[in-house]
């Protein structure tokens, strides 16, 4: 019973840590302003163009002539 009671502290102990570092977090980083949401966005759709049109503009090396299909 002994070992029952000191888990269900450590899980306690744990929880009430879990909260203080979620608190922190909240303190100490401040929401995205409105540029930087822009910013993201831009970065997150060129990305996506870039990965949808990759057969047509290789990232790494422009000479990479792709097999065709057999």
């Amino acid at each position: 019973m002994k070992t029952n009671t000191n888990t269900m502290l450590e899980q306690e102990r744990q929880f009430e840590h879990d909260l203080s570092y979620a608190e922190f977090l909240k303190q100490n980083n401040p929401e995205p302003t409105g540029d930087e949401l822009d910013d993201m966005e831009k970065v997150f759709c060129k990305a996506k163009v870039l990965k949808t049109h990759n057969h047509l503009h290789p990232l790494n090396n422009l000479y990479y002539q792709p097999l065709k299909g057999a």
